[in-house]
């Protein structure tokens, strides 16, 4: 039974029949929060949260890095702008 409750829960692995992801499809920006985490960047930009630190670092992804701990939001609007979306504030 083990065996099968993992088949099924894998399913088709967010995929539509040919193969392609189908999770956050549509560019439905508008569901994103205003101000994004180094890890939701990511997910958005499909690249690693160390790319995302690089970008930052490197002033290529506007962000800000707040508290002594320095943990990185980006703004929506900045994210949009990495895809070539629209410009950022």
């Amino acid at each position: 039974m083990g065996r099968r409750r993992q088949t099924e829960r894998q399913g088709s692995g967010g995929q539509d029949s040919e193969g392609r992801g189908t999770e956050g499809e549509g560019a439905d920006f508008d569901s994103l929060p205003l101000v994004l985490t180094s890890a939701e960047a990511a997910r958005v930009l499909r690249v690693g949260v160390r790319e995302i630190r690089q970008l930052v670092d490197s002033g290529d992804l506007p962000a800000a890095r707040l508290g002594p701990r320095r943990v990185i939001r980006i703004a929506r609007s900045a994210v949009i702008a990495a895809l070539g979306g629209e410009k950022a504030a």
